[in-house]
């Protein structure tokens, strides 16, 4: 272990309020390097550890609760550009059917140019779709 970098991490947890060294624990602890972990132990050991032990579990299931509200929220939003993407392909199927009939039925021009809007709207919102899931694929960070 590299002691100018447990030295560094000592200053800056140290220099740190509860709610923050709390934060860290909570959230980051994972993510920190081994120096980093050893000299946060050291200063937690020279706080209260009975109060940052209850606020670091209030913390982590206040954290699991606010990605769980986030998980459900991504659930709803998803559910709803599916009902939706679902309603423009119906009413795009109803106008080209509608299209079609008129076409058999009275006028052929203007039945095939609803069958044909009713096509190509369905097209474009499809093309629409993928074009933004790729977009969004290409600048994913992970």
């Amino acid at each position: 272990m590299d002691h100018s970098q447990i030295t560094y991490f000592k200053s800056r947890y140290a220099a740190m309020s509860e709610h923050e060294l709390v934060y860290i624990v909570a959230a980051r602890l994972d993510h920190l390097t081994e120096e980093a972990q050893f000299a946060l132990k050291e200063v937690l050991e020279s706080r209260n550890i009975a109060t940052l032990e209850a606020d670091v579990k209030a913390t982590a299931i206040d954290l699991a609760a606010q990605a769980q509200h986030e998980q459900e929220e991504e659930r709803k939003r998803a559910s709803h550009r599916a009902s939706m993407r679902i309603a423009i392909l119906i009413a795009c199927a109803i106008l080209t059917v509608v299209g079609g009939v008129i076409a058999v039925v009275s006028n052929p021009e203007k039945g095939l140019i609803i069958a044909g809007l009713g096509i190509g709207l369905a097209v474009f919102s499809e093309v629409r779709r993928l074009l933004g899931k790729l977009v969004v694929a290409m600048f994913r960070m992970s």
